[in-house]
C-alpha cells in the first residue's frame, strides 16, 4: 500500500512509499511516523503540498506566500489558518 511522508515540522510534503498492506489494515495502522494514507492532492510548479495531521488532510500552499522560511498571506489582510514555517521543499 502507498503512503505518503511529510514533514513533522511543517507538514510539508516529502515523498511516497510502499508498506505492507498488512501494517496498515492493523489496529492501530503500523506505519512510520509522519506517514499517512492520504495521497496528497495533485500540484503544479509553484506549489506544494501540506499535510495539517490535526485535521487529517492536505492542502496547497503557493510558493510565493513562503517568505524567510515562514508561509505568509498572499495579500496584508488575508488571514492564514495557521502559520507553518517551511524548512524544505519537495523537489520536482
Amino acid at each position: 500500500m502507498k503512503i505518503y511522508f511529510y514533514s513533522p515540522e511543517t507538514g510539508v510534503y516529502q515523498g511516497e512509499d510502499f508498506v505492507d498492506a498488512t501494517l496498515v489494515m492493523r489496529s492501530p495502522p503500523q506505519i512510520p511516523e509522519w506517514a499517512t494514507t492520504i495521497a496528497p492532492p495533485a500540484y503544479s510548479k509553484g506549489e506544494v503540498p501540506v499535510f495539517l495531521a490535526d485535521e487529517e488532510r492536505w492542502v496547497l500552499t503557493h510558493l510565493e506566500r513562503i517568505q524567510n522560511w515562514h508561509l505568509v498571506p498572499a495579500r496584508e489582510d488575508e488571514p492564514l489558518a495557521r502559520e507553518l514555517p517551511v524548512t524544505s521543499l519537495p523537489s520536482e
